[in-house]
């Protein structure tokens, strides 16, 4: 049997021993990135949310902004929502209900996005001078001026005691858009 060739049971069993050690790091190694893709797929689906409700309390507020602090009808606002004038059969709103966030738009129809689970979102007007929980704010004290504008609306999350912006909508126009504006009483001439 000397001039036979082949492998002993000791060998078979080392190579056997070697393809199944190479066999589970290559299954290891799968696992993880398999992990790491599903957490990544999370973050953009995370992050278009949050940029599609961003566009959504942007264009809502651009159509109908400026905002100011002595237009009490305007734009009024809370924790949980805000409504404004937009013209149509009914004001305009944004509520927080259920984790989701509900639009009505200046025909009534009534749209839904989901808001991040395990937060207690909430708005936040963001003031020229301070920000507040509620639009319009109460009056800042002489010598602080008799208004402010509307700078943005953030909607914050909160979970384990820390909050972070949910949502960020921009209010660009500060001034009507025809506004003339006068230095010295630093207004709109004929406003608000």
């Amino acid at each position: 049997m000397s001039g036979q060739d082949g492998y002993t049971a000791a060998e078979a069993l080392a190579a056997l021993a070697i393809l199944g050690l190479a066999m589970g790091g290559l299954t290891t190694s799968l696992g993880l990135i398999a992990k790491g893709q599903l957490k990544a797929r999370e973050r953009v689906e995370q992050s278009m949310l949050q940029r599609s409700i961003d566009q959504r309390l942007e264009r809502l507020l651009a159509r109908e902004a400026p905002f100011r602090s002595d237009q009490v009808a305007h734009l009024v606002g809370d924790e949980r929502g805000l409504e404004v004038d937009c013209g149509g059969a009914q004001r305009c709103a944004v509520r927080i209900e259920d984790e989701r966030l509900v639009v009505r738009d200046r025909d009534g129809q009534e749209t839904s996005l989901k808001l991040p689970e395990g937060e207690t979102p909430k708005f936040r007007y963001l003031g020229s001078y301070q920000s507040s929980d509620v639009w319009p704010p109460a009056p800042m004290p002489p010598p602080a001026p008799a208004w402010q504008s509307l700078d943005g609306v953030a909607i914050l999350g909160q979970a384990d005691a820390k909050e972070k912006t949910l949502a960020l909508a921009k209010v660009w126009r500060q001034q009507r858009a025809d506004c003339e504006y006068d230095v010295v009483i630093q207004d709109c001439r004929g406003a608000p």
